[in-house]
């Protein structure tokens, strides 16, 4: 699978900071450190916004995930809007149990979720599509529910959406979420990672639920085909191509259905207007897709069983896989006619 080079990783694929953060290192604490009622054990990650930790919550006897956000402007906006992430309760969302201060820092408790993220999943093997399809639908569904809690994530992309053990997706790491459609500040606007950004984005204005169709349209591009759909060398080339929608065409080698390309071309427009209006509408897309794909198998299988009854028995296993090959053309042809909306 061909990936972007570590320093294109570097340089387009790191979260924009917020001002005022202090550096990974001053901000880390030591196992064994008390938050809150929360008793740290190991460390399990670090990003722009904060580092991570095992946690142990005593009370409630269970382990839990504590963010623990690096001091930045703006804290009293986090701690609303992770007040409000805590009142959803959708399966797949990563739960907020608690929110509170440490010092001048904002702590966040979640849940725990063991599995791996689909940015690891990626690097491992490519997917085939109708994986990426579940894993991304379930994604769909859970930025729907934020949306709907009047919720923008703002900064969707495989490191933020987490591949549970129990086969569950969840989507987490709402640290530069919104509350609402508000004017931002500009240092504040353009909080994310470059190359999950929108156009809207980008340009410091504000944003959306079609901001998130887009992130988690890129998301989806990348796991299908393994690469991001707008080539670029550095932050230039990529705003322009986002700006002029300039996407790159989709790797040949890799196999996806039209309908498929169709929707996740549509939520890369660089015009929020012409992207998908919000996840309801993607989810009926998906539905939609998926109906005729289950159509279109149908008919390969009529087609395949009335021309293998046509085959000598002898010449059976030399011609069945051309004789499969041309009925999946007559597939295509097929339905392009006769489908379930027709």
């Amino acid at each position: 699978m061909t990936r972007t080079s570590d320093e294109e990783m570097t340089l387009l694929g790191s979260q924009t900071p917020h001002s005022g953060a202090l550096a990974p290192a001053a901000a880390a604490l030591p196992p064994g450190a008390k938050i809150g009622r929360y008793i740290l054990s190991a460390r399990i990650g670090a990003g722009a916004m904060g580092v991570v930790h095992a946690a142990y919550d005593p009370e409630l006897d269970r382990k839990v995930a504590l963010k623990l956000l690096y001091r930045r402007s703006g804290d009293e906006d986090v701690v609303r809007e992770a007040t409000a992430l805590a009142k959803l309760n959708h399966p797949n969302v990563v739960a907020v149990y608690d929110v509170g201060r440490h010092d001048d820092r904002v702590w966040i408790a979640m849940e725990l979720v063991e599995g791996v993220t689909l940015r690891a999943r990626i690097d491992e093997a490519p997917l085939p599509w109708r994986a990426v399809v579940d894993i991304m639908e379930q994604v769909a569904r859970g930025l729907r529910s934020a949306h709907l809690a009047g919720l923008i994530h703002r900064d969707v992309k495989p490191d933020n959406v987490m591949l549970g053990a129990d086969g569950r997706v969840r989507v987490m790491d709402f640290g530069i979420a919104r509350v609402g459609v508000s004017p931002l500040d500009s240092k504040d606007a353009r909080a994310g990672t470059p190359a999950y950004m929108a156009a809207e984005q980008h340009a410091g204005l504000p944003t959306d639920v079609r901001t998130d169709v887009f992130a988690w349209s890129v998301t989806l591009w990348e796991a299908l085909y393994g690469v991001r759909p707008f080539a670029a060398d550095n932050l230039f080339e990529l705003v322009a191509a986002v700006t002029t929608s300039r996407v790159r065409e989709a790797p040949r080698n890799i196999r996806a259905p039209r309908w498929l390309r169709d929707l996740v071309r549509r939520g890369l427009h660089a015009e929020a207007a012409r992207r998908w209006p919000d996840f309801s509408a993607i989810l009926t897309a998906v539905e939609r897709g998926r109906t005729r794909a289950r159509w279109r198998r149908v008919t390969v299988l009529g087609l395949a069983a009335v021309s293998l009854a046509a085959i000598p028995a002898a010449k059976l296993h030399y011609d069945a896989r051309e004789a499969l090959r041309a009925c999946a053309l007559e597939a295509d042809a097929v339905t392009e006619v006769w489908n379930p909306e027709a």
